[in-house]
């Protein structure tokens, strides 16, 4: 008998997800790049497979972070900073053009992850031919794209910064058409679905971070963008993507190396990467004298090195987080099938409390430190995992991955952009001018007064 998934019980997985997906973002906006972008890859693959209820996933949840991190950290490359400042700008053709440009970008990031999870998950899962070929084509189709519009029509998406992300636009309509020649319905769908959700939410969280300008309350309007575009990206995907009943993988010698290396490498690995590569003894001794200057009761030397001492634990904490995970996948431990989402995301916001000093640096009148949030977020997600049933009722219908509702999708997409287009009319202004740019004519804010 067809059944389908209680809806109440599908938001609250969903909200895990984008709780999880929404403060690994917010961690990457303090570390940046690829590596900081691998955290909420990560975070969206193994939160995912939590939700899911199903042993097929958490035996596939080590293989499936590690995807999960490398597709999405992919999108750490471009740059996207300028478009921020063009949604910031309050001539319409500027913010309609950012705004656009956005969607498309945070499209692209969450795109690329959505739909390697997807081929994953699908029942006739592709060989390693198809993932080879499959790049191939993205990076033919990211090649064409960029030349025909770069250097034959000569557009540039934000002068003078690279113009990466019409590649990467390229490369996702390749995906697109790809998984659709390979009737691939429900990577499809999954690339559809974060397609919107990251792109729709990355412009939206634009949107809600240009209020920040207008609020008398002061906090890093950057901060509220970035956890916004994590956390609509991770709820739409999830709720787009549960249901579905996902085949269990044969587990030969290659699925159990892998997975091995995975586990290292997502839970240890990233936490040690971002101690090598983004929190430096001599960065970190750097931020704390910036910070705590004019304090002559703070030694930052001693300080910056009682703080390392204390990464060091984390990181030490981050093996044996791996040597635990190792062991319950050894043993197909279902029941703790929370503790690889958790322990990940709780070492991860260890590492970014000393990167950010946020917990030796309390908010100034008037002001809000959005990091608070990610400890709210964390809680949240403890809270959920601790509420949710075992197992979840999926989805028996044989043609339930082909259900993409393309009308509704795209009309869904293009009221919310109408939205932000009309709401921007009221909100940007004199305030979100402060820090914004303009593609018509060519300007930022550091050049002066703004263009008439």
């Amino acid at each position: 008998m067809d059944r389908e998934m209680d809806r109440k019980d599908k938001i609250v997985r969903a909200l895990f997800v984008a709780l999880a997906v929404g403060l690994g973002w917010g961690i990457r906006g303090n570390f940046g790049h690829q590596l900081g972008a691998a955290v909420p890859g990560a975070a969206l693959a193994m939160s995912f497979a939590f939700v899911s209820g199903q042993r097929s996933l958490f035996r596939l949840m080590p293989i499936f972070g590690a995807l999960g991190a490398l597709t999405i950290m992919l999108g750490g490359s471009m740059s996207y900073g300028i478009l921020h400042g063009y949604a910031k700008s309050d001539t319409l053709i500027n913010y309609s053009y950012g705004f656009f440009t956005l969607i498309l970008q945070g499209g692209t990031w969450g795109g690329f992850g959505g739909g390697a999870l997807g081929l994953l998950m699908e029942d006739e899962r592709p060989k390693l031919k198809d993932w080879i070929f499959l790049a191939a084509f993205m990076y033919l189709c990211g090649f064409v794209v960029y030349t025909l519009i770069v250097r034959v029509a000569g557009f540039h998406i934000n002068p003078p910064r690279s113009d990466l992300s019409i590649g990467f636009f390229g490369a996702m309509a390749g995906i697109f058409f790809w998984l659709r020649w390979k009737r691939k319905f429900y990577a499809l769908k999954g690339a559809l679905y974060a397609f919107l959700g990251f792109g729709v939410g990355m412009a939206f969280a634009r949107l809600l971070a240009n209020v920040a300008h207008n609020l008398p309350i002061t906090y890093d309007q950057w901060k509220v963008m970035e956890i916004g575009t994590g956390f609509f990206g991770g709820f739409v995907f999830a709720y787009a993507m549960l249901g579905k009943e996902v085949k269990a993988f044969a587990e030969k010698r290659l699925f159990s190396v892998l997975s091995y290396v995975s586990i290292i490498g997502v839970m240890a690995g990233l936490p040690i990467l971002h101690r090598l590569r983004r929190v430096t003894p001599a960065s970190l001794l750097n931020d704390v004298t910036l910070t705590f200057a004019g304090k002559p009761d703070i030694n930052p030397a001693a300080f910056s090195a009682n703080l390392m001492t204390a990464l060091y634990v984390i990181l030490g904490l981050s093996v044996l987080g791996a040597v635990l995970w190792a062991m319950l996948h050894k043993k197909d431990q279902f029941s703790w099938s929370a503790f690889p989402s958790l322990a990940l995301m709780g070492l991860m916001l260890l590492v970014d409390n000393i990167k950010s000093l946020f917990p030796f640096t309390p908010a100034g009148q008037g002001s809000f430190r959005v990091e608070a949030t990610f400890w709210f977020f964390y809680l949240l997600m403890i809270f959920i995992a601790v509420r949710l049933k075992p197992g979840l009722q999926t989805v028996q219908i044989s043609t339930w991955n082909k259900e993409i509702h393309w009308k509704k999708v795209m009309l869904w997409a293009l009221g919310v952009y109408i939205f932000m287009i009309i709401a921007a009319g009221f909100i940007n202004g004199p305030k979100t001018m402060t820090s914004a740019n303009t593609r018509w004519p060519i300007w930022s804010w550091h050049d002066g007064p703004a263009p008439k």
